[in-house]
């Protein structure tokens, strides 16, 4: 009679393993995808502010400087990041702005990102130089 029993099903052990090796794979997975989407944003951010210094310098041809062109801080890239405008004048005065920085500084999900604020100025340095 027990030659002819056969049981199915899986034991506790197998189901533990198999929970054990899901949570192996998931522990792997998940930061090298949360990094990967950083770096996705990270990327459209860079092309905006490569977008936003175009944009000024443009400006900068038809009026012979950057005074009026000051950009409103706006979210981009699905509010991860805040593109600001950052006169690089030191005295406060609007009369002969020569210079200009613009900034993604991170907000929402992309704050942890170890790059930090993105920045890129009118002579086309770009900051941080790693993250570029």
């Amino acid at each position: 009679m027990n030659n002819k029993m056969t049981m199915a099903g899986f034991t506790l052990i197998e189901l533990l393993v198999v929970i054990a090796i899901i949570g192996i794979l998931s522990a792997i997975a998940v930061p090298v995808y949360r990094n990967y989407s950083m770096k996705s944003f990270r990327s459209a951010a860079q092309s905006i502010l490569l977008e936003e210094a175009q944009a000024l310098e443009k400006y900068k041809t038809q009026n012979t400087d950057y005074e009026n062109a000051f950009l409103t801080g706006r979210a981009v890239s699905g509010g991860r990041y805040v593109v600001q405008f950052a006169n690089a004048n030191g005295d406060g005065s609007n009369a002969d702005v020569a210079t200009f920085t613009v900034q993604a500084i991170p907000a929402g999900g992309q704050v942890g990102d170890a790059c930090g604020v993105l920045s890129i100025d009118n002579l086309g340095r770009r900051l941080p130089l790693e993250c570029w």
